[in-house]
């Protein structure tokens, strides 16, 4: 079995994430100033739908990858996405102009990583740390885009 880590995140990514976790306690700070009279219910509520968004999100950032004879498995905290390899039809390296070019759709775009459902020319799921030397594995019926790590491409296609 191999082990590889996520590459380490971008400062586009920490930018983000540190923007948004202050747009988060203003936020609740607010919300805190504007109710105080309500005895603070309102506020614990918004700051309680902030920080479960925000953990639940720190927890599904890829941290590594692991191959084996069998599958090909990105590891997260609350979430793994396993692959068998016999399922996988194409690996490949997305091109440089189109690596910036990920629409989110169902993602926080950009916080503690990219993870999540983005559309680039189809639907694919992203698991990645920056957006850049991204690799592409294609299944009978996913795209799934991952961060590629210290090891080149030709490593991916030594596996099939």
């Amino acid at each position: 079995m191999k082990q590889y880590r996520f590459p380490p995140t971008s400062g586009f990514v920490k930018f983000i994430t540190i923007v948004v976790i202050i747009i988060a306690a203003s936020v609740s700070g607010s919300v805190y100033f504007v109710y105080e009279d309500l005895g603070g219910y309102i506020t614990a509520s918004v700051t309680g739908v902030i920080l479960v968004v925000l953990l639940l999100r720190m927890f599904t950032l890829p941290r590594k990858i692991r191959i084996t004879d069998d599958y090909f498995e990105i590891v997260c905290l609350f979430k793994w996405c396993r692959i068998p390899l016999n399922e996988i039809t194409e690996v490949r390296r997305i091109p440089t102009d189109r690596q910036k070019k990920f629409i989110p759709l169902w993602s926080l775009y950009g916080v503690f990583g990219y993870t999540g459902w983005y559309y680039n020319g189809g639907l694919a799921r992203l698991y990645a740390t920056r957006l850049s030397n991204l690799i592409e594995i294609t299944t009978h019926n996913n795209r799934i885009v991952i961060s590629d790590f210290k090891f080149q491409i030709s490593d991916y296609f030594r596996l099939f």
